[in-house]
């Protein structure tokens, strides 16, 4: 029983130390993760589908990235269907009870939202581009990626400015199952 306790000791010591001796923190390997809320019937969130597939394809290795889906007309199905036919090709989870769109203020689909949880912080949260500047209403020149840009200050190590954007998009529907937008 005591050497068991000592291996214990021991073993829960060593992990926690690499052989140059500095402490490694567990934690410290987590990627910002950028939160994608969706809704599978919404026109601007289809038409974005190419772009978050680029944005994956260059970023994956320094962010998680996740689709939230916070509508509960959102059914596995619909979303399955939606992921296969736009190729998103990170995962998602439902949002039914609007605990992340609480908890982030998210009010529209897409919108997106990049937390860092070891810091618990949100270091952007906005549209993914300024294409849209009113529902079904596109700009045709001066598009701005704001999204890329914050993914590439953060990869960089500066601060984000503009750290908030206004999306434009599909409301969420804040009134399901009895939730309310705090």
């Amino acid at each position: 029983m005591k050497t068991k306790f000592l291996i214990i000791i021991f073993l829960s010591f060593f992990i926690r130390v690499n052989l140059l001796g500095s402490e490694v923190l567990p934690d410290s390997s987590k990627k910002p993760i950028i939160y994608f809320f969706l809704l599978e019937e919404c026109v601007i969130c289809q038409s974005y589908s190419l772009k978050m597939i680029e944005l994956h394809k260059e970023f994956n290795s320094d962010f998680d990235f996740i689709g939230v889906f916070p509508n509960f007309i959102s059914k596995p199905q619909n979303i399955q269907n939606f992921i296969a036919d736009y190729h998103i090709p990170f995962p998602y989870k439902t949002d039914y009870y609007k605990s992340l769109v609480n908890k982030f203020g998210v009010k529209v689909t897409p919108e997106i939202v990049i937390f860092d949880e070891l810091k618990n912080e949100i270091l952007y949260k906005g549209r993914i581009d300024n294409e849209f500047f009113d529902i079904g209403r596109r700009r045709r020149s001066g598009i701005s990626d704001d999204l890329k840009n914050a993914l590439l200050q953060i990869k960089r190590g500066e601060k984000v400015d503009p750290k908030f954007t206004d999306a434009i998009g599909c409301i969420i529907n804040l009134n399901e199952l009895g939730t309310v937008n705090k």
